[in-house]
Formats: C-alpha cells, structure tokens, sequence
C-alpha cells in the first residue's frame, strides 16, 4: 500500500475535453465499516463500460481510495484490483471486497471520505477524466480511522464488557462491566462510522461490577459501538441499536 498525492479535486471536478469510457455505477453500491476494527466489509458495486462502440479488451485497475475531507489533494490507497476488460456497455459486478484499514501503510488516524477509482491506463494522476471517481461514503458520512485501535483482544481477563441492555434502545439502555483489576476505564459511544458520540465513563476504578446509564432519546435510529478500554487499552467494543 501506498500513500500518493494526486490532483484528485481537478479529478472530481474539472471538466474533461477526453470522455472516460469506465466509471462506477453510482446508485448500486455499499459497503460497511466497523470503526471498533477499522475493517471495511462487503464492499459491492459495479464498473461499467459506458462506450456503447468500444470494447475495454486490456486489462484496468479498481483502486479503493481514502481521502482527506479537508485536503482532497492528500489520497491514500487501500487497495487496488485489476479487471481483464469489459465489452462495450457492459459492467462487472465486485462484491465481498474486505479492506483491513490497519495495514494501509502509513494512514494516520482522522476521518477520511472512502472513494472508488477506475482506470485504463492505472495513471491516476491524471486530470483528463471527470467520471471514474466516485465516493462511496455519503457526503457528511467520513470514516473515522483510530491507527492502531482495531487490534484489540477480547480474550484479556481484567474486565469484561457486557451487551448493554435493553438492546434495541428506545430511549434509555444499561452498560455494565465486570472489573478485574484496578485501572483506568473508559467507555464511549461511537457512531458506524466510528466518529465519537459520547464519553460515558472515564474514572479510575477498583475491581468490582459497575453500571451506567446511558439516554438515546436525542440519537436517530441506527447501529452504535460502545468499547470498554482499561488504562488506554481497548478491551472490547459491542455494538447496540437504536430504534
């Protein structure tokens, strides 16, 4: 993996004197990310050749990109797959595209906008093309990457984090935890894409079990992650629902 700097603002947005035969379908395509692991998973979406006259007979590269919101000419690539080709307006189905965050090499911690690249030439440097990038993460929507917090073992034995309950959440849920040593805890709520919604506990603490309380009522209805770390190591994160 690589970082690279490119014009990818003049990418997006420039207007292209030479039409692009490939692009991303835009209204077939997911993903999920879990920020407890910093895995994206069940990445699906299509490539399509939008040429109805000319056939893409060599081969091309799919590129998975993360951007910096705040500075789209800084672009880290995390993964990249190459295509034999596509016949005139055809497209190819990908799916099930798994991409583990923490062997990016050299990606910092911060939020970043996930994006699909497709290119004939794999020069994706150039600013010719105004059709195959796409952002697969909706706009307001950032992944939030924690560099090194997706490696975690839940097999540790100085605590353990309980599911909350009740689980799905109207308004109000429980946390508890068992507490096997003395430490520091912390327990704090995040969204799907792993950006901090609250900091529920940070306290030194004895062993013992604890609970607390924590309100919904103001969050809107979707999947959240709350993780139990002891003196800054995370121990575990579970996930709860709002409805």
């Amino acid at each position: 993996m690589k970082k690279i700097y490119t014009f990818l603002f003049a990418i997006i947005f420039a207007f292209s004197l030479t039409a692009q035969d490939l692009t991303i379908n835009q209204f077939n395509l997911g993903y999920n990310y879990d920020p407890a692991t910093g895995i994206i998973s069940d990445m699906y979406f299509y490539v399509m050749n939008i040429d109805d006259n000319e056939d893409v007979a060599w081969s091309f590269y799919v590129a998975i990109l993360l951007s910096d919101p705040d500075d789209p000419y800084t672009i880290y690539e995390a993964d990249r797959y190459e295509i034999d080709g596509l016949s005139a307006s055809s497209s190819m189905f990908l799916s099930d595209w798994n991409i583990d965050l923490n062997s990016v090499s050299d990606l910092p911690s911060g939020d970043y906008c996930l994006g699909i690249f497709v290119d004939v030439d794999d020069d994706i440097s150039e600013t010719d093309e105004d059709n195959n990038y796409y952002y697969i993460s909706p706009e307001g929507y950032d992944l939030t990457f924690n560099g090194g917090a997706g490696i975690y073992d839940v097999t540790k034995t100085n605590a353990t984090l309980n599911q909350n309950y009740p689980n799905p959440v109207i308004n109000k849920t429980e946390i508890s935890f068992d507490l096997e040593t003395n430490g520091l805890v912390n327990i704090s709520v995040y969204d799907m894409t792993g950006k901090l919604i609250k900091n529920i506990l940070n306290k030194n603490l004895s062993v013992g079990t604890y609970k607390y309380s924590f309100d919904l009522s103001s969050l809107h209805k979707s999947m959240y992650f709350y993780r139990l770390k002891i003196d800054n190591n995370t121990i575990q994160t579970k996930k709860l629902i709002k409805y």
